[in-house]
């Protein structure tokens, strides 16, 4: 029995039997428009809830502003700390946002800041300092044991 060997034809290329680069490639597109369109789909979904929140926060900001702020009453952000009552006026006085807070207002209305500002910048280092000690006296406790041990 002879073996027969296939001709050659010199115009004939054998295919190669896959393409590695071709089927990542189409694997990573796959994958793209599957994610891509599953994105677009989640933004439809949340486009019209985001476009609220993005045009109601301005306005709630402005609403807050214009209207309730100026009728609230009994704190030293809007009203100055001498017309208050006696209790209300020595706490008002001596909490660390009255110094803030006259700072800012004497700031907006052009008017001296005194030493308001000084005593702002001495509660904010204050607060950080505590805050400061608290933290590295809780971090070097180290670790909280688990309940139960």
């Amino acid at each position: 029995m002879a073996t027969t060997r296939p001709e050659i034809n010199a115009t004939h290329q054998p295919e190669p039997e896959h393409r590695p680069v071709a089927s990542v490639g189409v694997l990573y597109a796959r994958a793209f428009s599957g994610l891509f369109l599953r994105d677009l789909h989640v933004l439809r979904r949340e486009m019209l809830p985001f476009l609220v929140r993005v045009i109601m926060n301005p306005l709630l900001f402005l609403f807050v502003f214009t209207y309730i702020m100026p009728h609230m009453s009994g704190g030293s952000a809007l009203n100055p700390t001498a017309s208050m009552a006696g209790g209300l006026r020595q706490f008002a006085t001596y909490q660390p946002f009255t110094a803030f807070t006259d700072t800012v207002r004497d700031l907006l209305t052009s008017g001296p800041i005194g030493d308001h500002a000084a005593v702002s910048a001495a509660w904010c280092a204050g607060i950080a300092v505590t805050g400061y000690i608290w933290a590295m006296a809780r971090y070097n406790r180290g670790p909280a044991a688990a309940p139960g041990q």
